[in-house]
C-alpha cells in the first residue's frame, strides 16, 4: 500500500505525518504506527534546533550570559570577523563582554536545518541586530550563521558557529547554505 497523508496537517508544512490505512489486525496497525514514526523522525529534532537557536539571541540580550554560554558544546568554536575563540568559556567571556549596557535585540529569522545523522546537524541562520543609540534604534549588523551542532545526553547544543556578515563569504570548513 502506499502511504498518504494525514488529512489533518498539510503534506507541505513539514509536520504531515505519513501514515498507512488502518486495518482491524493488530499487525497492520503495528505497521502504520511503526511507519508513521519513521516517517517523522527528526521532528522533534528540527524543533529542538529551532529552539536553541531562538534561545541564543534571547538569553544574550538579556546577559544571561551563563545559560547563553551552556548552548555551547565545552570545546565549541565561534568565528567572526577574522577571529576564532576556543572553548566554552571563551566565548562566553569574549561574546559577553562584548554586549553593549544599553538593550539590543538579536533577530534571526528561520533557519534552514539540515540533519546530517541522529547526532549531528547544521544549520544557516539569517540574523539582524539592533542597538539601542542616541538616535533610536538602528540596526547594527546583518548576517548569518553558519553552524554545526551536536547532540549530547539528549540535548542540542552549538559545536562551531561562524558568524558570516552580509556578503562575506563562509570561513573554511563551513559550507554555504543549501541550495534546496
Amino acid at each position: 500500500m502506499r502511504p498518504r497523508f494525514s488529512s489533518s496537517v498539510p503534506p507541505w508544512s513539514g509536520l504531515a505525518l505519513r501514515s498507512m490505512p488502518i486495518t482491524t489486525s493488530s499487525s497492520g496497525l503495528a505497521m502504520a504506527l511503526l511507519r508513521a514514526r519513521l516517517c517523522c523522525h527528526g521532528v522533534n529534532d528540527h524543533e529542538a534546533i529551532r529552539r536553541l537557536i531562538a534561545l541564543y539571541g534571547q538569553l544574550l540580550d538579556s546577559k544571561r550570559f551563563a545559560e547563553w554560554g551552556e548552548l555551547f558544546t565545552p570545546d565549541a568554536t565561534f568565528q567572526f570577523w577574522g577571529r576564532a575563540i576556543r572553548g566554552r568559556e571563551e566565548i562566553v567571556r569574549e561574546i559577553g563582554g562584548m554586549q553593549p549596557p544599553a538593550p539590543g535585540k538579536h533577530m534571526v529569522l528561520a533557519p534552514v536545518i539540515d540533519l546530517d545523522d541522529a547526532e549531528h546537524a547544521r544549520a544557516w541562520t539569517d540574523l539582524s541586530a539592533f542597538a539601542t543609540t542616541k538616535r533610536g534604534i538602528e540596526i547594527a549588523t546583518i548576517g548569518r550563521y553558519h553552524d554545526r551542532l551536536v547532540k549530547r545526553d539528549g540535548r542540542w547544543r552549538i559545536a562551531a558557529r561562524a558568524l558570516v556578515m552580509g556578503g562575506e563569504e563562509p570561513p573554511p570548513g563551513f559550507d554555504p547554505s543549501p541550495s534546496h
